[in-house]
């Protein structure tokens, strides 16, 4: 899935979040949506339904490991955090 509109990664810490780019369509589709709601928790459910088309469990582990991976690359600046609303979803915060 491509996003419809990108985020200003200008105002978004710029060449960091560009790193976490490298990761692939999935890993760069999940950066755009949780930069597009900045701040919000973006519930797994429409993560999974917008990526893979479904929500099913295996997808689910999926998520879970770009998040992993997702985090790694965001590692190198400590003001960037993708954070897990337990049950819910997840939040970029910046």
């Amino acid at each position: 899935m491509k996003p419809t509109a990108w985020p200003d990664f200008e105002d978004v810490r710029g060449a960091r979040l560009l790193v976490a780019l490298s990761g692939g369509a999935d890993s760069t589709a999940l950066l755009a949506m949780l930069c597009e709601r900045r701040g919000e928790v973006v519930p797994t459910q429409l993560i999974l339904q917008r990526i893979w088309g479904d929500d099913s469990f295996f997808n689910a582990r999926s998520l879970h490991v770009f998040v992993t991976r997702l985090r790694h690359r965001l590692a190198s600046d400590p003001d960037i955090r993708l954070v897990n609303a337990r049950g819910v979803g997840y939040k970029l915060l910046f």
